[in-house]
């Protein structure tokens, strides 16, 4: 899946598109540091963002929804309350029904997560996937595609 031509997923040059958050301490485990479930939620929050964006809405308004079909995630670095973080998304291939992301967690410029992952875009009254309209297709990379 990676883009030989891509720069590194821990490198915060190669992302436009941001999602700001924080570490609650709800997100803390007992050795004080993130819990790892908080990384998955991030992540997760961050497609939203991306995914309502670039449908210029609530996703599922419309009946179409994009579902999770794939994830993995490298922890890099332990992150401790308090602490402001952002995470950095760019398009690594938007296929015929599936879209790819190359996604990275950092506080401040230091990767502390990265991940990849891939996403379905979903008929929510005929419960499967529908191709990628070029419009969509478009807005994203216009959103996240490759920094050029």
């Amino acid at each position: 899946m990676p883009d030989a031509k891509a720069p590194p997923l821990a490198d915060p040059g190669g992302y436009r598109f941001w999602t700001p958050e924080r570490l609650r301490f709800a997100d803390l485990d007992p050795l004080g540091h993130a819990n790892n479930n908080a990384f998955g939620v991030w992540f997760q929050e961050a497609r939203v963002h991306l995914f309502e964006e670039a449908f210029g809405q609530r996703i599922g308004r419309d009946g179409l929804g994009v579902v999770l079909a794939r994830i993995t995630i490298d922890f890099l670095r332990e992150v401790r309350f308090p602490a402001d973080i952002r995470i950095g998304q760019r398009m690594a291939r938007i296929g015929r029904t599936s879209m790819a992301l190359d996604s990275a967690i950092f506080k401040d410029d230091e990767a502390i997560a990265t991940s990849q992952s891939v996403t379905v875009l979903f008929d929510q009254t005929r419960r499967c996937p529908v191709e990628v309209p070029d419009s969509l297709r478009q807005r994203l990379m216009a959103l996240a595609g490759p920094v050029s």
